[in-house]
């Protein structure tokens, strides 16, 4: 017949974590139209525009669009604080007293696109593992538990030098 079903344009699969397409529907964008794109909270960047061709007719068709450029601006700190981390005043976090190491922070979003900090990298400061050398060749008396930073002396028995 030469006729084709003018047909609308898909939603293409995006990150609703951090791109907001609601502007442009639900599930279809109609032909010959155009829609925003934006960045959704809490990522802040440009707006594209998304559109559907002018008398689509492939039903595949997914609507044309350039992703904005986003950079999330916030994420919410965890909840609870995870023991071993303090936050700083300056809004930074270290580990806290009795913990050693470097922090190290990821933003992941829970279910529901929630940024939500996770902390890694602070260990708990405790006495070192103690060493199992043969206990008839050498004396451990002084060493029964050794702190962080110090040290012990393991002396020979007799009959060994």
């Amino acid at each position: 017949t030469g006729c084709s079903l003018i047909r609308p344009c898909k939603m293409p699969p995006v990150d609703m974590c951090i791109f907001d397409l609601g502007a442009c529907g639900d599930g279809s964008v109609p032909d010959g139209t155009n829609c925003t794109a934006r960045c959704r909270l809490p990522y802040n960047g440009t707006v594209t525009t998304a559109y559907c061709p002018e008398g689509n007719t492939d039903p595949d068709q997914e609507l044309i669009w350039t992703q904005p450029h986003c950079a999330l601006v916030d994420c919410l700190d965890p909840l609870p604080i995870p023991p071993g981390y303090t936050k700083l005043l300056n809004g930074g976090w270290s580990c806290a007293t009795g913990y050693t190491g470097v922090v190290d922070g990821c933003c992941q979003f829970n279910d529901i696109c929630m940024p939500r900090l996770t902390l890694s990298g602070c260990y708990p400061i405790g006495p070192c593992a103690m060493p199992t050398p043969d206990r008839c060749q050498f004396d451990l008396n002084d060493c029964p538990t050794t702190p962080l930073g110090f040290t012990c002396s393991l002396r020979c028995q007799f009959p060994y030098d």
